[in-house]
């Protein structure tokens, strides 16, 4: 997940083209890293994985855009009988 490392060795390696993934490198902005240096890059950008990587993340995105989604609640690890209580 070290975007640097990545494009550097991109770069030693003339790679013409660099695929991304699984998830966490892509959150973490690798992708980023190696446009940044000219190499393109088969994945999405650090804030585009987002939508991926964090439902909460994205449920509050869709519902701050006004995009359908169905009807969510977030809960934390302590809130354990409100969770239940909402379903």
């Amino acid at each position: 997940t070290d975007g640097a490392h990545v494009a550097k060795f991109a770069l030693e390696k003339e790679a013409a083209l660099v695929v991304i993934g699984p998830e966490a490198p892509l959150v973490a902005g690798v992708s980023d890293a190696v446009r940044a240096v000219g190499i393109p890059v088969f994945g999405p950008s650090k804030e585009a994985a987002e939508i991926e990587a964090s439902k909460a993340w994205s449920k509050k995105f869709m519902q701050r855009h006004g995009l359908r989604t169905a009807h969510f609640e977030v809960f934390s690890r302590n809130e354990i009988s409100e969770a239940k209580a909402w379903i």
